[in-house]
């Protein structure tokens, strides 16, 4: 495999609730000849265990070490990168190895040499927002929303969904004000938001979009089976991210099957937000609060979400 001389930079991220649509957004990016997002990391999420494990910057042995704990986390995942290589991108990077550039260096080990603009697609990235657009300068976000009613129903179909309409609406929420606001605070020129419904609706206008927003030329690529099977875009047992390879077309009744019991919990939660990005909740009604499992893991994500963003342990640079 050919190796990149000169570093490829990451210079935007993609996010959303999960079950929204970020795969067929990758998917777009990707078919730009220039970009390249290559499989979700999850990287964020073990930051804080990175710093307590190894001294940032890292300098030495550490290089590899903290490589090869990044790849235990994401081999759980089914995913794959040769620490060696990730060793390699820090060294071609004149800058202080922190968590910034351990990242960027492992997003650039999974991605084919020929692709100078690097993108990376974890869902949470959203609700990292503040840490990383704060930290990185030029960094960009591509945040896509979905229907929540579309989002409940397509978490059912995937055996680790969150199928408690409760539970998916204060994730759905907490999600999309992170999006409103880092779209305020940082601008239309480093935040793109964009509606799943009309990403399908007119893929040709989304991917002319998403080509302005990272500053690359519009010229479109097909995904060979061979590009895909050297460098792919998820992991394998991700099978039903498979269909965002497919054709693009509106299949219909994306909200068929959601009962009124949850479509009520879900304008209840998010039917302001809802608005804000021109979906009609409708009036919820009476709504019970959540009790019992519902309410425990509503607590448990608020308390996770809480956690991110009092994150102060982070060695950025």
């Amino acid at each position: 495999m050919s190796r990149r001389t000169d570093p490829a930079a990451l210079r935007f991220l993609i996010g959303g609730t999960a079950r929204s649509g970020t795969t067929l957004v990758q998917r777009l990016c990707c078919e730009l000849e220039s970009v390249w997002v290559p499989p979700e990391t999850h990287f964020w999420a073990n930051a804080e265990g990175l710093t307590e494990e190894f001294p940032f910057p890292l300098r030495g042995a550490d290089r590899i070490g903290a490589a090869r704990q990044v790849l235990g986390a994401f081999a759980v995942q089914g995913g794959r990168f040769e620490p060696e290589a990730v060793v390699a991108e820090m060294d071609r990077r004149e800058r202080r190895a922190g968590l910034w550039t351990l990242f960027e260096s492992v997003v650039a080990a999974m991605s084919p040499p020929d692709r100078p603009v690097l993108g990376e697609k974890t869902p949470a990235h959203t609700l990292w927002w503040e840490h990383l657009l704060g930290a990185v300068e030029g960094l960009r976000m591509i945040g896509v929303v979905r229907d929540p009613r579309a989002v409940l129903r397509s978490h059912r179909t995937v055996v680790w969904g969150e199928s408690d309409p409760y539970a998916l609406a204060e994730r759905w929420l907490a999600h999309q004000r992170a999006l409103l606001d880092a779209r305020r605070l940082f601008g239309p020129e480093r935040v793109l938001v964009v509606r799943c419904e009309d990403v399908v609706a007119d893929s040709g206008a989304a991917q002319s979009a998403f080509a302005s927003f990272l500053g690359v030329p519009f010229a479109r690529t097909d995904l060979t089976e061979g590009l895909i099977r050297g460098f792919p875009l998820f992991n394998a047992h991700e099978v039903w991210k498979s269909r965002a390879l497919e054709g693009i077309e509106s299949k219909g009744g994306e909200t068929v099957g959601v009962s009124e019991s949850d479509r009520a919990v879900l304008a209840s939660v998010c039917g302001l937000v809802m608005g804000a990005f021109g979906y009609d909740a409708g009036d919820p009604g009476e709504v019970a609060p959540p009790r019992g499992e519902s309410q425990e893991s509503v607590k448990a994500f608020r308390r996770w979400n809480a956690a991110v963003a009092a994150a102060t342990n982070l060695a950025m640079y």
